[in-house]
């Protein structure tokens, strides 16, 4: 699993964990979806992702991973 190369203080980790959570609670109550350890892996590699790319309110991280997350419509 690649690792973000930036280094975070401890009020932008407290962020992240937060949205981490807040997906993780989310993606757990999707029908049909298989939660797994991997998964909990993935989304936790698109949290770091979405932090390198600038995003730092916990609730745009959650809704900008969960739309990663969806579906894709034909």
């Amino acid at each position: 699993m690649p690792f973000s190369k930036q280094s975070y203080d401890p009020e932008t980790l407290a962020i992240l964990k937060e949205a981490f959570d807040m997906a993780w609670e989310e993606l757990k109550l999707v029908p049909g979806l298989h939660v797994s350890e991997e998964l909990r892996n993935n989304l936790a590699t698109r949290v770091i992702e979405a932090a390198d790319r600038g995003a730092v309110d916990p609730i745009e991280l959650k809704d900008q991973i969960l739309r990663e997350f969806a579906p894709r419509q034909p």
